[in-house]
């Protein structure tokens, strides 16, 4: 179906169609304004964002969970949401090897489709020998004061907590906690696959353009020794070519093209003493006899 116009005697146009033909354009069919969503909701309806939940008694210790990302270009944006009923200590460290824990199952957050994470989550994070050298973040909040004002929790209401994950590596969420409570962990992210680089492509070195191969090598011969010695001795174009440059210039001009049948004997003449005996050597004799 094809979105179809009629002419207003404003002159402006309207589209045509019932409210539902208006939806599927992202029409607000009430003010004819384009309608349009963030992309965290576009990621749910297009079946693509997760969520992961966890609720664990932890007392006086620690609790640690392990997330795993593929080694593919999908990858997860992910949001740390963490709270507690006391006070607690969070640290989320990058590069881990720990190998083992029990599997937990992220949510689609589209029910109407089957399509599973590929980021895995475990609770536990045992085997190995290191929980990452490089810590994501670490906070400690919350309070052991029982009460309306006891406990804490960071990540929700904001993206201050959301990172996008490096692939193939594994991240371990650590919570320390300094009384008999309960903590609360929820992941939440969607995975989309990478596309800098069809937004930043790579250039190659070998593609630069070479800038030399407009100029004959007769013509850079003849050119090189008579303008070297019309400036101060000193200064010479040809040295600040390299050798490979001069070696490489085209034979797009002619070597029979000369430049000099254009120049008149007297012309010549009054050109010869600004430039060098070569050059003017070289374009005396070409000049037409037959010019005044």
């Amino acid at each position: 179906m094809s979105m179809q116009f009629t002419d207003l005697p404003t002159g402006r146009q309207a589209i045509v169609g019932t409210a539902f033909d208006k939806n599927l354009y992202g029409i607000d069919y009430i003010s004819g304004l384009l309608s349009t969503i963030d992309h965290v909701s576009y990621a749910v309806h297009l079946g693509c964002a997760y969520i992961m939940s966890d609720v664990q008694s932890v007392s006086t210790t620690t609790q640690k969970w392990l997330i795993i990302t593929p080694n593919t270009t999908e990858w997860a944006h992910m949001n740390f949401s963490i709270e507690c009923t006391g006070e607690m200590y969070v640290v989320v460290t990058e590069g881990a090897d720990r190998t083992t824990g029990t599997e937990l199952t992220p949510i689609n957050h589209n029910r109407n489709i089957t399509a599973t994470a590929e980021v895995r989550v475990l609770r536990g994070a045992t085997g190995g020998t290191t929980d990452g050298a490089t810590t994501i973040f670490a906070e400690r909040v919350g309070s052991t004061t029982s009460g309306p004002f006891g406990g804490g929790g960071l990540g929700k209401g904001g993206n201050a907590r959301e990172f996008l994950l490096r692939q193939n590596t594994r991240y371990v969420v650590s919570v320390t906690t300094y009384a008999a409570v309960y903590v609360s962990l929820e992941l939440d992210w969607f995975e989309h696959t990478n596309s800098y680089d069809r937004i930043l492509p790579s250039v190659s070195p070998s593609a630069s353009p070479s800038l030399s191969p407009s100029i004959s090598p007769s013509l850079s011969a003849s050119l090189s020794p008579s303008l070297s010695s019309s400036v101060s001795p000193s200064a010479s174009l040809s040295p600040s070519l390299s050798p490979s440059l001069s070696a490489s210039l085209s034979s797009s001009v002619s070597p029979s093209a000369s430049l000099s049948p254009s120049l008149s004997p007297s012309l010549s003449a009054s050109l010869s003493p600004s430039l060098s005996p070569s050059l003017s050597a070289s374009i005396s004799p070409s000049a037409s006899p037959s010019e005044g």
